[in-house]
């Protein structure tokens, strides 16, 4: 019999400080003030850092739990809102301007054009192989000049509109904007953001990621063997 065994992998990956401060030359209505934070849910960050549409969704699904727990103490009707909230913001698509929003730089270099140009529904800095229920946005390729690596101190910088969102399920990929090593995302309006699956909408901010550290992970990784069958 073909069996699928586990393998644990052990490897070194970067960890990301994430330093949000007020962006000085937003203008924030008082009452806006009230249903937004100056700080991220989390300053460190493993996996990945997005700001837009699927933040959006991540922080409904959030605060509806939040309002009636008692409703989403199922795993199927958790699934089937997260799925009815996603749909209905990309329809909606209230973060159309997101581009116009927010300024990008990496590494010194200022990507605001390639953003703009890209349509984002999503900016996501990714430091992993692995988004949204495993899928890859940075996409692959045989000549791939820029692949993914755990050990590059390197972070991937992925533009996602609308459309991509739901074709990266069928293995295709956003934009690649860069890879860095450093960015500053600076925000002219209140915007959904999360970090590593942490939701929270926060005013308009500075927003510095730089590496941390290294962290040895474990990774399980299926694989293809013979099963052993006792005599």
């Amino acid at each position: 019999d073909t069996t699928l065994l586990t393998a644990r992998l052990s490897f070194l990956s970067p960890r990301w400080n994430l330093n949000v401060k007020p962006n000085p030359e937003a203008t924030v209505k008082d009452e806006d003030r009230a249903v937004a934070s100056e700080t991220l849910p989390l300053d460190v960050f493993n996996n990945y850092f997005s700001l837009g549409v699927d933040a959006a969704v991540a922080l409904k699904f959030h605060e509806s739990r939040e309002a009636n727990p008692g409703k989403f103490t199922s795993r199927t009707y958790n699934k089937i809102f997260y799925i009815k909230a996603g749909s209905e913001k990309m329809f909606q698509n209230d973060l159309r301007d997101l581009k116009d929003q927010i300024t990008l730089e990496c590494d010194g270099q200022d990507y605001s054009a390639a953003l703009k140009s890209a349509q984002p529904a999503v900016i996501l800095f990714l430091n992993i192989p692995s988004y949204s229920a495993g899928t890859n946005p940075w996409g692959r390729s045989l000549s791939d000049t820029t692949p993914q690596s755990f050990s590059d101190k390197k972070l991937e910088v992925i533009s996602m509109t609308v459309m991509d969102l739901g074709t990266i399920h069928l293995q295709m990929s956003g934009t690649r904007i860069c890879q860095c090593n450093e960015a500053k995302i600076t925000t002219k309006k209140i915007m959904p953001v999360q970090v590593d699956g942490e939701p929270k909408r926060i005013l308009p901010s500075v927003i510095e990621i730089k590496h941390r550290n290294q962290a040895r992970m474990i990774m399980k990784r299926k694989r293809r063997g013979s099963s052993a069958q006792a005599s």
